[in-house]
């Protein structure tokens, strides 16, 4: 387990490093990153390399106990680079190129910038791929940026030539006749303004994450010809790209997530978790946290504190979710620079701040359970399927302002974490032979392998969960030929027979209780006598939603020991629970614990041997109770039926 934060020795004379690293100590930080923003202190000339200092800083973290993740700095080109290859700067939607001084202001695609890129990446790996030090590498830092000059549009046609072949088979997957948006030539074919053809942004976004794989892939490849092989590589990804990330880590050793609180003021605990989740799932291996904010952010509308104890709780909550690293952003705020009010562990003028002691307490929890988590992950029997694709897709075409593919989601893990059950969250695995229970909120854009793969699963006695829109498109973003659940369609004896948005909430009632629905309701059938109607929508419905009056709104089958469920609506908490306390049950699954409103029970398995992290997000204290005699390693105490947290309180526990 490490603890530590992004530094930044290069902003401060060399004098000042030995105590920026006796304080690292105190805090009981064991790992810092360095060097991904410091591009023109690495090469401050055209192949001129200055990393006598690099190797100064990692030899005196050393001295301190403190390791190294070096970053490779292409995330903040050089200005003598960027003038003197104007080409490399990317290109805005209206024809506006980005000027040199802010960040990220590169083409990923751009030979001429990934030349570059490479040549500083293999140059820092000769220099320090065998330093002792040195644990791993970082690849620039939060791809984000999307380019459409006419060197990349051209690109973007090559692209769309090798996957499609021929214009034909291009205009047959976009729905060409619609509109006249056929195609007789490739370089007709730009970037997408917004409205554009469905098919047409899918590509784009697909080509631009592909984009990033090839950047990235050469920068690895660059590393990797000097670097041992105990030194991994990651990539740090940004809460709100928008690139396929599991396309992006395939290549990587493991995958980092900057953790910001970050769409709402205050933290939500629910979305970090799921967040957590889903980048542990793009390689179902532990993560680490790479940036989270100590306290406070400067970018937000509204940059608040975290209340006394939460920066603990959250910390502890990541490592609950696969976590083996939480490092802080940053750790000494900067005398200049966009980001001054930006939170950090020491002050401008180098001294702590008050967090310091809730950061160095959190310090002083891994040092004392450190051994005990050692190669420990999560292990789930329940798996969430949210893709980035439908994530992106449904974006653009939400049918009704309201819908929020993040909180749609979070409408089915919420209700797992309130029952104590962990989940691994998916975008495109396919083996799902680990999960008794698979949810997919709303697997928008299907195709014949994700139908195959769930198909199977139910039929060797798994248990589905498909949300509204579910199968709506094909894996080009065009309507399927059949009404969704399409392919699943007679596994669920049932089918969707329309669809409507909702302005205000509808009620609904059945098996599962009573209670509303919003948004985005479809009108549901039966095809088989063995399927069963969960849910119908009111009777008494009128208006628009008359065309809903006493329809089904969820539809279940069973399948041998198996089952599929299709929920046609977004259902309230209360009904999100009936609902997901059903399926559990049939899937004779139940939570690691009790937990009370406001407490999180996570898990982590070394072996046979369950560690549950038990954290109170609340500023009150909770009682959790215990099925058998427990030992708490935070506490260093045993409890038999019981044990209490405080507000902001942590537990790490074991049986006895």
């Amino acid at each position: 387990m490490h603890l530590g934060s992004a530094w930044y020795p290069e902003q401060w004379p060399e004098s000042r490093w030995p105590r920026d690293l006796e304080l690292m100590r105190e805090t009981g930080f064991t790992v810092a990153r360095i060097t991904e923003f410091a591009w023109s202190r690495l090469e401050p000339a055209d192949g001129v390399f200055t990393l006598d200092w690099v190797q100064r800083v990692v030899d005196l973290a050393a001295q301190h106990g403190v390791a190294i993740v070096l970053g490779t700095p292409s995330a903040a080109p050089p200005a003598w680079l960027t003038f003197a290859h104007p080409e490399v700067l990317p290109q805005h939607e209206h024809g506006h190129v980005q000027g040199h001084g802010a960040r990220c202001h590169y083409r990923a695609g751009s030979p001429v910038y990934q030349s570059y890129s490479n040549r500083i990446a293999g140059e820092m790996a000769r220099r320090f791929g065998r330093h002792p030090n040195v644990i791993g590498w970082q690849i620039d830092n939060e791809y984000w940026r999307m380019s459409r000059d006419p060197e990349t549009t051209a690109q973007f046609q090559g692209w769309l030539r090798r996957r499609y072949g021929t214009l034909d088979a291009l205009n047959a997957a976009w729905s060409g006749a619609y509109w006249s948006q056929d195609y007789f030539a490739w370089d007709q074919i730009e970037a997408p303004n917004p409205g554009a053809n469905p098919g047409l942004m899918l590509a784009w976004q697909q080509f631009c994450s592909h984009l990033y794989v090839e950047f990235q892939h050469g920068q690895i490849q660059a590393i990797r010809a000097h670097a041992e092989a105990r030194q991994w590589i990651c990539h740090n990804f940004h809460p709100n790209d928008d690139f396929d990330r599991e396309a992006i880590g395939a290549e990587l050793d493991l995958v980092a997530w900057d953790a910001y609180i970050h769409r709402t003021p205050r933290f939500v605990p629910g979305e970090n978790a799921h967040d957590c989740d889903r980048i542990r799932g793009l390689k179902r291996k532990n993560i680490w946290i790479m940036e989270t904010q100590p306290g406070t952010v400067n970018w937000s509308r509204l940059n608040l504190h975290q209340p006394q104890g939460q920066m603990r709780t959250m910390a502890w909550q990541m490592v609950g979710h696969g976590a083996d690293a939480v490092l802080y952003w940053q750790w000494r705020s900067a005398p200049g620079g966009q980001e001054q009010y930006h939170g950090s562990v020491l002050g401008q003028d180098g001294e702590p701040r008050p967090r310091q002691v809730e950061i160095a307490r959190i310090g002083a929890d891994f040092a004392k359970t450190s051994a005990l988590l050692d190669g420990s992950t999560p292990r789930n029997q329940v798996a969430i399927l949210d893709r980035w694709r439908d994530r992106w897709v449904l974006r653009h075409q939400p049918h009704h302002h309201a819908f929020n593919c993040v909180e749609h989601a979070q409408s089915y893990y919420a209700p797992l974490q309130r029952a104590g059950v962990t989940v691994d969250v998916l975008d495109r695995h396919l083996d799902l032979m680990p999960y008794r229970l698979v949810i997919a909120p709303h697997l928008h854009l299907g195709d014949d392998m994700i139908a195959f793969a769930l198909h199977a699963f139910v039929a060797m006695g798994g248990h589905v969960v498909l949300g509204m829109r579910s199968f709506f498109k094909d894996d080009e973003n065009r309507l399927a030929p059949e009404r969704q659940p399409g392919p699943l369609a007679e596994l669920l004896g049932g089918r969707v027979r329309d669809h409507y948005t909702v302005e205000a909430s509808l009620s609904v009632a059945g098996d599962l209780g009573a209670g509303r629905v919003r948004s985005f309701a479809e009108d549901l059938e039966t095809t088989s006598p063995e399927t069963q109607v969960w849910l119908r929508y009111d009777p008494a419905a009128t208006a628009e939603a008359g065309w809903l009056a006493n329809r089904p709104a969820v539809l279940h089958r069973r399948v041998g020991s198996g089952s599929i469920t299709y929920v046609g609506a977004w259902l309230d908490d209360a009904l999100a629970d009936q609902l997901i306390g059903r399926v559990l049950a049939l899937a004779r699954m139940e939570g690691h614990l009790r937990v009370p409103v406001g407490v999180e029970v996570c898990a982590r398995w070394q072996g046979e041997r369950r560690i549950l992290i038990v954290v109170n997000h609340t500023d009150a204290a909770q009682v959790v109770p215990l099925p058998q005699p427990m030992r708490d390693h935070l506490g260093d105490r045993v409890s038999s039926d019981q044990i209490e947290l405080a507000g902001y309180g942590v537990a790490v526990l074991t049986t006895v």
